[in-house]
């Protein structure tokens, strides 16, 4: 009885454990895009609102630098459009091994934009 029961239990531990690292995986890639969205609609909120006293983009993305590095993102590009400003970053996920393996790696960092009126 041991010689199936302890393979079939060793088998179903090794299954369980692969079927949750690939869980974490695909969890730190779709947190990072959800992160990602969020920073971003933060800092072109924070942007709009320096913008009347800092008109120079360049002013402005030093001054969102902080923030940025605390949410860990990097502006990408941040522009004006009119009577708004639009934000870009992006955001590396936090995965083991995903960054590593050349053709996922795109996978592993989240793009996103957001815009906000000029206050």
């Amino acid at each position: 009885m041991r010689g199936v029961v302890l393979p079939w239990l060793l088998k179903l531990i090794l299954a369980l454990g692969l079927l949750g690292f690939l869980a974490l995986e695909g969890g730190a890639v779709i947190a990072a895009h959800v992160g990602a969205d969020g920073d971003a609609r933060n800092l072109a909120l924070e942007a709009a609102s320096l913008w009347p006293a800092h008109p120079e983009p360049e002013t402005v993305r030093q001054a969102l630098e902080p923030l940025a590095s605390a949410a860990q993102v990097a502006i990408v590009d941040l522009a004006p459009e009119g009577t708004s400003v639009k934000v870009t970053v992006e955001k590396r996920a936090r995965t083991r091994l995903l960054h590593r393996l050349s053709f996922l790696a795109p996978l592993t960092r989240a793009r996103a934009t957001a815009t906000a009126p000029i206050r």
